[in-house]
């Protein structure tokens, strides 16, 4: 997939892949692009900014994730306590299931220059993603925040395109 330009279309439900000589006629005009950094381990990541915390934070960008996720250890500090949420998850991936895990409302999360309001993200430990990772990764930027875009992917450009889908998704001043 790597030698292809991909595109992941949630609004119609598609997937493509396109050489790279077409990748251009495939990018539509209302779309950003933004670098990503390839880990070690092949995990493409992108700052992300939640609201509370000052500084941008790498997250993973995972379209095969349904919900978003934080880290354990970012779910402990102070600025992000106040955003749990009551609701306990059952989380059925590929390490197993995992019963009973604590998930929060983020107020706002952006990516790039968009934004989304009431993100859910589930807290897992992402000890085993780091080890991996070559740098340190605070989450998983999931399927409940990229399904309001249409993304395509420049691997070998580790760039991501990013279409907003509808007029209710906003872009950050």
């Amino acid at each position: 997939m790597s030698k292809f330009f991909t595109t992941i279309d949630y609004s119609s439900l598609q997937f493509s892949l396109v050489n790279y000589d077409e990748q251009q006629q495939s990018i539509s005009q209302n779309s950003n692009s933004f670098n990503l950094r390839l880990t070690p381990s092949g995990y493409l990541s992108g700052e992300v900014q939640i609201e509370g915390i000052e500084v941008p934070l790498n997250f993973i960008i995972d379209t095969g994730a349904s919900i978003s996720v934080i880290s354990d250890e970012l779910a402990r500090m102070e600025p992000i306590r106040q955003y749990a949420s009551q609701e306990r998850l059952r989380v059925i991936g590929a390490a197993g299931v995992t019963d009973n895990v604590p998930s929060y409302i983020l107020p706002r999360v952006s990516f790039a220059n968009q934004s989304r309001e009431n993100i859910k993200a589930i807290v897992l430990d992402l000890d085993m993603i780091n080890e991996t990772a070559g740098f340190h990764q605070a989450g998983i930027l999931g399927g409940n925040f990229l399904k309001y875009y249409r993304l395509s992917f420049d691997f070998v450009g580790s760039k991501i395109y990013l279409e907003p889908i509808d007029s209710n998704t906003s872009a950050k001043n």
